[in-house]
């Protein structure tokens, strides 16, 4: 998947990142790895006569590459987020024989000065080398692997890009031409005993690539079909996601989908739902509900009935957040919403106020901020005070003073999807209501993508199609109104008026204009980040 961001170890240094970082954990650096040490899952293993042969010379390895090794490594178990399993510790070793390692035993990865200087020839994509490097063990850790074959290597490079990818890092294309550096500086043979070929694993790389990819864009186009309330289908996207790649923010983001379309089941309030979804990436289908009486004659209490399964099952998965990471706030800030929606107010008010130290604690501003909201609304309610919750009239229009027509890159979606040559197409799963297979197809332009959503056969359940123009990082365009990535959210509303709805994410939000089509995309200050046009087809699909 075509991605802009690239880092190189001088850049890492100069952001801040690294100081902020590099306290989370104490390392072990050696010379060599001590006695005792399991070389479980070694990336590449020499034989023993060769490697004492090339153990490390003396001396202590730099601070700087220690602290960066660090960074990175760190960044990498935050995005997993699993603490099931105890975090594991980073070792940087002199020792020339494995390139990088699981000790299960001591529950440290290990990275050899060799392969660190080695990833440093990758140039802007220094980071994404070590990242690549680093995250292929942290699988075989956090995914209990027990053995060395071709399906534990591709799991490891598949699982392990896609938890680059969420750090932030782009492994695409990296592992190969890796594997092939690492096998030239070790003076390795193509065979080595217990490995799969060098070839072979080349190929898996690969392979392991376009999969890490594929599951990125299923799970980005779900955080914009559920701003479109699109939540059938997120559902879809989210359970694929979650059969390969178990993480806390994926398990929030489809509970907060499911409370979402709980609420249209929910009579017009006024009070504040302060959901949070997250975006760093990093649902199971909701259970076909059951009812024992005849929904025609009491359509109301059919309503209850859905809306209370809803959020039912949204707490589980908000539970199964939790599991992972028992202080990630955002899940414990919208357990709080849906216990409120069912009106459960104690519990809410327990579930908000356990949300609010953590976000406090990790520097989650607008969690903390939205669970403040929560505990003065529900404070108020049982104040029997009214609800603090919709501001007063600022002056702004309710709708888009004017209609604009919106393109990026000057790309018409009505004549660009016809026929539309896709870069990537992922098969994403079938939908239990209609038995039929939904696709992703997803084109790359210089500044933007544009993913369509289908059924592989025609078009999706109800009969559409789903299109969604994302703007890339690196887009230098600027909307019909003349808005570019970076100016200030505060510009939108004059222009296009109050959005729709609003669903704030961990690190912004989306501002939706549902009739327009259009969502902005904010980042922390208060700047746009991108926006994306979405075009529901009613007509069969072409994809």
């Amino acid at each position: 998947m075509p991605r802009d961001r690239k880092y190189s170890f001088r850049q890492l240094r100069a952001s801040g990142w690294l100081l902020a970082l590099c306290c989370a954990c104490v390392p072990i650096c050696r010379k060599q790895a001590p006695a005792g040490v399991t070389h479980g899952f070694a990336y590449i293993q020499k034989d023993e006569k060769t490697a004492s042969a090339n153990a490390g010379s003396a001396g202590e390895i730099s601070a700087y590459k220690i602290q960066t090794a660090r960074a990175v490594f760190q960044a990498l178990v935050d995005a997993r987020g699993d603490l099931r399993l105890q975090r594991p510790a980073l070792a940087l070793t002199r020792s020339e024989s494995f390139a990088a390692w699981v000790d299960p035993d001591n529950i440290t990865v290990w990275l050899e000065e060799k392969t660190y200087d080695l990833c440093t020839g990758f140039g802007p994509d220094s980071l994404n080398a070590l990242a690549a490097i680093l995250a292929h063990e942290l699988i075989h850790y956090y995914e209990k692997h027990e053995g060395r074959g071709s399906a534990e290597e591709e799991d490891a490079d598949h699982l392990g890009g896609f938890l680059a990818l969420s750090a932030g890092f782009n492994t695409a294309g990296i592992i190969p031409e890796l594997l092939s550096r690492i096998y030239r500086q070790y003076d390795l043979p193509d065979h080595l005993d217990g490995y799969p070929g060098l070839a072979e694993r080349i190929n898996l790389a690969k392979s392991a690539a376009d999969k890490s990819a594929d599951l990125y864009e299923v799970f980005e186009i779900a955080l914009y079909l559920v701003a479109f309330q699109r939540h059938e289908e997120a559902a879809l996207c989210f359970g694929t996601v979650l059969k390969r790649f178990q993480s806390r923010e994926i398990y929030n983001n489809a509970g907060v989908n499911l409370v979402l379309k709980a609420l249209s089941h929910v009579p017009d309030r006024d009070r504040r739902n302060p959901l949070e979804l997250d975006p760093e990436t990093r649902i199971p289908r909701a259970k076909p509900l059951s009812v024992s009486y005849d929904a025609r004659k009491d359509p109301d209490r059919e309503r209850a009935f859905i809306r209370e399964q809803l959020l039912n099952e949204a707490i589980r998965l908000f539970d199964q957040a939790s599991a992972l990471d028992r202080n990630y706030a955002p899940a414990l800030l919208n357990k709080a919403v849906a216990y409120d929606l069912t009106g459960q107010q104690r519990r809410a008010q327990f579930w908000a106020q356990e949300a609010l130290l953590p976000a406090q604690d990790q520097q989650g501003y607008q969690t903390a901020s939205d669970a403040g909201i929560l505990l003065n609304d529900l404070q108020a309610a049982a104040d029997n005070r009214p609800d603090p919750v919709v501001p007063p009239g600022n002056g702004l229009p309710d709708q888009p003073p004017k209609s604009f027509r919106e393109q990026i890159e000057g790309i018409d979606l009505d004549k660009r999807f016809s026929g539309l040559q896709a870069d990537q197409v992922v098969g994403i799963g079938q939908d239990p209501a209609s038995g039929s297979n939904a696709a992703l197809a997803v084109k790359y332009y210089t500044g933007s993508k544009l993913m369509v959503l289908s059924q592989q056969s025609g078009s999706l359940p109800g009969g559409s199609a789903i299109l969604i123009h994302l703007t890339r990082e690196n887009y230098g365009g600027q909307t019909a109104t003349g808005l570019r990535i970076g100016d200030p959210v505060g510009k939108i509303t004059p222009i296009y008026g109050m959005p729709d709805r609003r669903i704030n994410l961990t690190n912004g939000a989306l501002l939706i204009y549902q009739s327009a089509g259009l969502v902005f995309r904010t980042a922390p200050g208060d700047l746009i980040k991108g926006w994306a046009i979405v075009l529901i087809e009613k007509a069969a699909s072409r994809v």
